[in-house]
């Protein structure tokens, strides 16, 4: 697995009008190089998946042979939607630089709310925080003794003093492992910076971090940064000054297309972030037992410390990592509690390559599940298999999860317990109707005349029977697909949008026509488009022309307008 390589990592750096890549971004960088401290800044990641956001330290030069590697980082977005602390440390026998990182989950996906983000550096330790938990600390004297040395004056060497930087950029092809693939779907994102601050560290003081040395809400920007004006070979951009703005009282640095360059979003509000889902979840990573019959482990050492092997998920529901490379008979075991008795639906985050490749839950040693599966459309395409309404009692309970066939992924389990129906109130009584009022009586009616009687008509002459027709085979509805239309980026001179193409009965191929009034088609992906003049035909390219009964396909598209008003629209979807 690719780890995070910094913006100037290993290669020559390309400047002023040699940049040439397909994609603009931006990184906002001190002026000013700082010794130990503390450094926060609250943020919202920008959108993935293949682009990384960044809130780190770094000695100039590390990039250059001749200047050992220091860096300290929070980077964004990896698999997607989460985050990991990077420590970087100089090299031993030829190494460039040793990484020591770790990955983290929020309650939201890193793009979805404003987290705070707090780096401490001492001559004693280093410590991560987000939203003022600790989640990682390191003091180890031996491993991190480049980052804790000190001059006479007890703080760092001039020579090794930090910039803090901010910024994102896409990966290229290398490090879609690391943090997704970046196909230019996510383009305009950007990322949004609340506010930067940094203490001065004051060793033996009761508060150590008590003297400001930064403090920037971003009203404009000032001569305390200055901007990048780089490129690097693990990134699909430029570093561009355009791209790094103040927008409301933000920071904004955006990634976009060379089109777009200088595009700058309105950043959304700081609201708080969702809370987790009533109910326990269980990450399949954090067995408390396990049964494993390889010896050789494999996937990321992130993820597992013992023969499990474990990768990083790019389940769009989170979860950091997921088993993997199971096999027939291994087994996972969870003790967890139960604080109120109740019945609880079990539901599984399962992925394979087969619909046929099964486990089992066991709960306190007995099967309750039965044989559970996926959907068997790839090792990342993750569905939920459901054991409904458990009775769990209040106390500790074991579930195992034993794979059956093997060749199962597994993200994790959730808990939920089942809704309780609330009693309905009674119903108050109705009041009695008052007694009507009698009608008078109605004066009668003079007798109607009698009508004279009407000739009898001639019968008419019986009609010959009609032979019966045979009766009509019924008709083959045949394939139904619908299509639906999003426009999910819009800025002004054009917009880019996700085809949805969904069916119930299951269709192997599909065609849909789109109508684009006032714009032109420049780009599209996951699918054949042609036609133009505001109407254009989409159909499939080949691994998505089929879809399952009940299922749906997406593909995309972005327009550059000529009418400021006009929207896209589906005119018609076939399919067989």
């Amino acid at each position: 697995m690719w780890l995070f390589l910094s913006a100037l990592a290993g290669c020559v750096l390309i400047s002023g009008s040699a940049l040439a890549k397909d994609y603009k971004s931006g990184e906002y960088i001190t002026q000013q190089r700082f010794g130990f401290g503390a450094f926060e800044a609250r943020i919202r990641a920008p959108e993935g998946p293949g682009v990384v956001g960044t809130f780190f330290l770094w000695r100039p030069g590390s990039e250059l042979d001749s200047v050992p590697w220091e860096e300290i980082d929070f980077e964004f977005g990896l698999v997607p939607g989460h985050y990991q602390t990077q420590i970087m440390t100089p090299g031993m026998d030829g190494e460039v630089r040793v990484e020591h990182q770790e990955f983290f989950t929020l309650p939201t996906q890193v793009w979805e709310a404003y987290y705070t983000y707090r780096i401490e550096w001492t001559p004693d330790y280093i410590a991560f925080y987000t939203d003022g938990e600790l989640v990682r600390y390191e003091d180890d004297s031996e491993t991190y003794s480049a980052l804790f040395n000190t001059d006479l004056g007890g703080d760092v060497p001039s020579g090794e003093r930090m910039e803090v930087r901010t910024g994102l950029w896409p990966v290229t092809d290398d490090l879609s492992g690391w943090a997704g693939e970046f196909d230019g779907t996510s383009v305009p994102t950007a990322q949004y910076v609340d506010y930067i601050k940094v203490w001065d560290y004051t060793p033996g003081a009761v508060d150590p971090f008590s003297v400001l040395l930064l403090e920037d809400h971003f009203d404009s920007l000032t001569s305390d940064w200055y901007t990048a004006n780089w490129t690097f070979e693990f990134s699909q951009s430029d570093y561009v000054s355009q791209n790094v703005g103040a927008v409301d009282g933000r920071l904004v640095m955006s990634l976009t297309s060379n089109a777009q360059q200088g595009y700058l979003p309105t950043p959304p509000d700081d609201v708080a972030p969702t809370p987790p889902a009533t109910g326990l979840v269980i990450e399949a990573e954090d067995y408390d037992a396990f049964v494993d019959s390889t010896e050789e482990f494999i996937g990321n050492p992130s993820c597992s410390d013992t023969a499990v092997d474990a990768e990083a998920t790019f389940d769009p529901n989170g979860g950091g990592c997921n088993i993997g490379w199971t096999a027939p008979g291994e087994s996972l075991d969870y003790f967890f509690d139960i604080e109120t008795a109740s019945l609880y639906d079990l539901t599984l985050r399962l992925a394979s390559d087969s619909a046929a490749n099964t486990v089992h839950v066991e709960l306190d040693g007995i099967d309750v599940s039965g044989p559970l599966s996926s959907s068997g459309a790839g090792w990342q395409d993750w569905s939920d298999a459901i054991v409904p309404e458990l009775d769990l009692s209040a106390g500790t309970h074991m579930i195992r999860v034993v794979f059956d066939t093997g060749y199962m992924n597994f993200n994790y389990m959730a808990l939920d317990p089942v809704d309780s129906v609330d009693p309905v109130d009674p119903v108050d009584p109705v009041d009695p109707v008052d007694p009507v009022e009698p009608v008078d009586p109605v004066e009668p009616v003079d007798p109607v005349e009698p009508v004279d009687p009407v000739e009898p008509v001639d019968p008419v002459d019986p009609v010959d029977p009609v032979d019966p027709v045979d009766p009509v085979d019924p008709v083959d509805p045949g394939a139904v697909a619908t299509a639906s239309l999003v426009v999910n980026t819009d800025w002004g001179g054009g917009y880019c949008a996700d085809l949805t193409i969904s069916s119930d009965s299951g269709v192997s191929s599909w065609e849909a026509l789109i109508r684009t009034p006032g714009a032109s088609i420049y780009t599209s992906w996951n699918t054949e488009v042609s036609g133009g003049s505001a109407d254009y035909a989409f159909g499939p390219v080949a691994w998505n022309a089929n879809i399952a009964s009940g299922s749906s396909r997406t593909v995309g598209f972005c327009a550059n307008r000529t009418n400021m008003t006009a929207a896209p629209e589906v005119l018609s979807v076939t399919a067989n």
